[in-house]
């Protein structure tokens, strides 16, 4: 049955709807938070929004209501716009349409640009009525991911492509057939490495859980798409685990990938991080296929062989350098013979190594491990929850507070702001630290988003 966008709404939001309607004219509610009101879920922090009045006039109409200052979103033609008093952290991000440059802009021009058809639907506030003019509401009710115009839409945005098995994972869809070849071809030409990263991260930070998107992991990193993306990857599938395994390293490395346990908040690396480390900790077995090392030399030790080769993948997709260090160490000193004694533990505390991270890598390969018995992985979770517990045990130990022992890095808190790096930044890191001391729970990633977006709507900040 539909749900009505008026009678699922919060009815905070649907007041703050109707004011900016009153300011900005006609208004529809689109894209991702229109899925999610259809699919009766929990709306995410942006609510798409699109409008017909010219951005800079919308940006004026809501400074001059007390709206905080609308700043530039991600794509050139809209505008984000923080809410203040919310319970969870909220904005609007509000769209112009866009169009061809013979037509003029129009809802259903709009419409026609978007990527998936489950997209492609508007709502106009308050009360309708649905317009789908691609049969996105069927496609919804059926979990049906579906280009809404074939290649056209790829050509538009290769990432299209990339995103497309993204909501394959996220829905545990059933993609329509030919839909999924075109995208399993695209070349990732042109498109920037931090919005191939970007979307990769999105990907990686799904859940996961079930074997249908397990499945569409392996298919995209088996895919041209994958390939081209990350040729190293492909190389693992040509090369076996072992002598005595037909398994290739690709597969293990994809089972310990699925194996990892989400960590606490209170842990420095993030799920997503930690998966990345495992998709690279075996990355040096490329130097393994003749073709692929070419002239490259053999370093002394497959260890130094994954570093370098990690470290060039996360170079290439533009990783921030507090990020490769995180993964990188991660990788390394689960390589080693790591005794988690408490001197050990605050040793790399102290060093901002993600001790928690490298412990739950190891598990994992533990666990992924083809010989393991379900006695002896059961012994190995116990050994590692304890030293978990300890490790936790002693980062909460008083100690100075410096930026980096947030769990936001300073990169992250850019991508949120999206304003110039700049002297706010150490003002806005110093009250995140002040906010933190007064309770050590609250250094978790969740917590710090929450804050600095609410730091956001303090329109003295901007």
């Amino acid at each position: 049955m539909l749900s009505l966008p008026h009678m699922v709404l919060p009815a905070d939001i649907q007041v703050i709807l109707d004011d900016v309607r009153s300011l900005l004219g006609d208004l529809y509610l689109v894209g991702g938070s229109l899925r999610e009101v259809l699919q009766n879920s929990e709306i995410s922090n942006d609510i798409n929004l699109l409008v017909s009045t010219p951005l800079s006039e919308c940006r004026r109409r809501l400074s001059d209501k007390g709206y905080a200052i609308a700043i530039p979103g991600h794509k050139h033609n809209s505008l984000v716009v923080p809410l203040k008093g919310q319970e969870k952290p909220l904005s609007l991000d509000i769209a112009s349409f866009r169009h061809r440059p013979s037509k003029p802009p129009s809802l259903e021009e709009d419409l026609l640009h978007r990527d998936f058809t489950i997209n492609a639907m508007a709502w106009p506030w308050p009360r309708g009525p649905l317009v789908d003019p691609f049969h996105g509401l069927d496609d919804l009710n059926r979990l049906r991911v579906h280009l809404v115009d074939g290649v056209n839409t790829l050509q538009a945005d290769p990432l299209r492509a990339l995103r497309f098995f993204r909501f394959a994972i996220r829905l545990a869809a059933n993609p329509d057939p030919e839909d999924c070849q075109l995208c399993e071809e695209v070349l990732p030409e042109g498109i920037s490495p931090e919005r191939l990263r970007g979307e990769l991260d999105r990907i990686l930070s799904l859940p996961l859980r079930d074997e249908v998107p397990r499945e569409w992991v392996l298919r995209l990193f088996r895919s041209n798409l994958g390939r081209h993306i990350l040729p190293e990857l492909g190389v693992l599938d040509r090369v076996r685990w072992t002598c005595e395994k037909e398994e290739s390293v690709f597969d293990h490395t994809l089972r310990v990938t699925l194996a990892l346990t989400p960590p606490s908040g209170r842990e420095e690396a993030s799920l997503l991080d930690l998966r990345w480390a495992a998709l690279l900790h075996e990355i040096g077995r490329a130097m393994e296929d003749p073709s692929f090392r070419g002239d490259l030399s053999l370093a002394s030790s497959l260890l130094e062989d994954t570093l370098r080769l990690g470290g060039v993948i996360l170079e290439r997709l533009k990783f921030s350098k507090r990020r490769q260090k995180r993964i990188l160490s991660m990788i390394q000193y689960a390589d080693s013979n790591f005794q988690p004694t408490d001197r050990a533990i605050r040793r790399m505390i102290g060093l901002a190594l993600p001790v928690e991270g490298m412990l739950r890598l190891l598990r994992a390969r533990n666990h992924a491990a083809p010989n393991s018995t379900p006695e002896e992985k059961r012994k190995l979770d116990e050994e590692y929850e304890k030293a978990l517990r300890r490790c936790l045990s002693l980062r909460s130990s008083p100690r100075l507070m410096q930026p980096r022992d947030l769990l936001l890095s300073g990169g992250e808190i850019l991508d949120m702001v999206r304003l110039p790096a700049g002297v706010w930044m150490g003002n806005l890191q110093k009250e995140l630290i002040s906010w933190v001391l007064e309770d050590p729970a609250r250094n978790n990633r969740d917590s710090l988003e929450r804050k600095v977006r609410e730091w956001m709507t303090r329109e003295e900040n901007f």
